[in-house]
């Protein structure tokens, strides 16, 4: 049911998919659905929890196959841009929640799954001395906020690569003003 959930709104947007169409392309009754979800937001709020994991596991992975911490974050920011380019993320993660769920709602919810590894990555990569000492639950929550905010810009401007790279390149200044640098 939540693969044809997430299928309709990728497809088609929250406000032009229905509960009754859910129902109808995953075979069930609206009695399964209501067994479960208290109406049409509660599978879109399980859909996009979903998706926000799914993101946070390629961030993660991105991030934890570099040695180096602040090297780590840099792959997580990529493979977020990159995941985050699938038009159905873009649907679902950026366009469609802030709408359906309500802006503060799906940034804790989002928020939840990558500001702490954000921050865990930012606290290790100040201690090794790779970046600027700064408080790391502060920093970790406004790179999130460029980065979501890079993320909103390319999905607002589909098929236009410039968009993307401009805010790739963009992002990759913010974390480049962070480093330090060896003076020998």
């Amino acid at each position: 049911m939540l693969a044809s959930a997430r299928r309709l709104f990728a497809e088609h947007g929250y406000a032009a998919t229905s509960l009754s169409d859910v129902v109808i392309d995953a075979g069930l009754t609206k009695g399964a659905i209501y067994h479960h979800f208290a109406g049409k937001e509660d599978v879109f709020r399980e859909v996009f929890e979903r998706e926000q994991r799914a993101l946070a596991h390629a961030v993660g992975e991105a991030a934890w196959s570099e040695r180096d911490p602040w090297d780590g974050i840099r792959a997580g920011w990529r493979a977020f841009l990159e995941a985050a380019s699938d038009p159905a993320v873009q649907r679902i993660t950026l366009l469609d929640a802030p709408a359906a769920l309500g802006w503060q709602t799906a940034r804790e919810i989002a928020s939840s799954y990558t500001v702490s590894m954000l921050e865990t990555g930012l606290a290790r990569a100040m201690r090794l001395g790779r970046i600027q000492p700064a408080p790391e639950a502060a920093l970790a929550r406004l790179l999130y906020a460029a980065m979501c905010e890079a993320a909103m810009a390319i999905a607002r401007a589909p098929g236009d690569p410039l968009t993307a790279i401009e805010m790739s390149e963009a992002v990759e200044v913010l974390l480049s003003g962070l480093e330090l640098h060896d003076a020998s």
